[in-house]
C-alpha cells in the first residue's frame, strides 16, 4: 500500500514480521535473497544523498611539514636521505690548516655535538625515572576509555533491543487487532444471509468464501516480498517438474 504522505512512487510494504507466518517456509529465505540481490543489480540511485552533508575540509589537519611531503609526493621526487652532517667532525681543509676561522668552526661544531649527546644522555636518565610511572598513566588512561566505551556500547545495545521489543508488541498487537477484525467482519457477513446459504450454489461467486466481488472482507496482506518469493518457487518447480 502506498501511503499519502510518501514521495510519489514510493511503495511501503505491508508486513508484520513479528506476526507473520511462512517467512521459514522452504525455500522463501533463498527466493527472497535472489530478489533482494536482483534489485540491487539493477538499482540506480538518481540522487545524491550526502548532498546535505559539507564537503571536508582535509587541508585543516595538515602541517607544514606533511603539505611539504604531499607537494613532493605530487612532484614525484625522491625522498631526501637522513643527513648524517650533524654527527661528523671535519677537519679544516688542507688549503684552511693556518686559518684560525675555519679551526673555530670546528670547534663550536664539536662543542654542539658533545651538547646533543648531553642531551640525550640526560633524556634517557630522566626516562629510566619517571618512564614507568608515565606509561602506567597512560596505560590506566586507556582502560578508562575502553570502559566507559563499553558502557555506551551496552547502553546502545539495550536501547536496541528495547525498541525491538517495542516493535515486537506493537506487531503482535495489531496483528491480534487484524485477526478479530477479520474474524468479526466474517460472522457480520454470515449472520444476516445465514438463511440463504441453502439457496446459494457452491460455485456462485457471491457465496461468502467463493471470493466475490462484493464479499467484506478484511484481511492483513502478506509481505510483498514473500508472495514474490512463493510465486518464483512455484514457477521454479514447475519448470523442473
Amino acid at each position: 500500500m502506498a501511503g499519502t504522505g510518501l514521495v510519489a512512487g514510493e511503495v511501503v510494504v505491508d508486513a508484520l514480521p513479528y506476526f507473520d507466518q511462512g517467512y521459514e517456509a522452504p525455500g522463501v529465505r533463498e527466493a527472497a535473497a535472489a530478489l533482494v540481490e536482483e534489485e540491487t543489480r539493477r538499482y540506480r540511485p538518481t540522487k545524491n544523498y550526502l548532498s546535505y552533508l559539507t564537503a571536508p575540509d582535509y587541508s585543516a589537519f595538515e602541517t607544514d611539514i606533511m603539505r611539504n611531503e604531499f607537494e613532493r609526493l605530487a612532484a614525484r621526487q625522491p625522498i631526501e636521505l637522513l643527513s648524517m652532517k650533524r654527527y661528523e667532525l671535519p677537519a679544516p681543509s688542507s688549503g684552511q690548516k693556518n686559518d684560525i676561522t675555519a679551526w673555530q668552526e670546528c670547534v663550536n661544531n664539536s662543542m654542539a655535538q658533545l651538547e646533543h649527546q648531553a642531551v640525550r644522555i640526560e633524556n634517557l636518565e630522566l626516562m629510566s625515572q619517571h618512564g614507568c610511572n608515565a606509561w602506567k598513566v597512560y596505560n590506566e588512561n586507556l582502560v578508562h576509555m575502553i570502559e566507559h566505551a563499553q558502557k555506551e556500547l551496552q547502553k546502545l545495545r539495550k536501547h536496541i533491543q528495547d525498541l525491538n521489543w517495542q516493535r515486537k508488541n506493537m506487531q503482535l498487537t495489531a496483528g491480534s487487532k487484524l485477526r478479530e477484525m477479520e474474524s468479526n467482519s466474517q460472522l457480520w457477513w454470515r449472520v444476516p444471509v445465514i438463511q440463504l446459504l441453502g439457496r446459494l450454489s457452491p460455485e456462485n461467486p457471491l457465496n461468502p468464501g467463493g471470493g466475490g466481488c462484493s464479499e467484506l472482507r478484511l484481511r492483513h496482506c502478506s509481505p510483498a516480498w514473500a508472495t514474490r518469493a512463493r510465486l518464483r518457487l512455484k514457477k521454479k518447480k514447475k519448470s523442473e517438474g
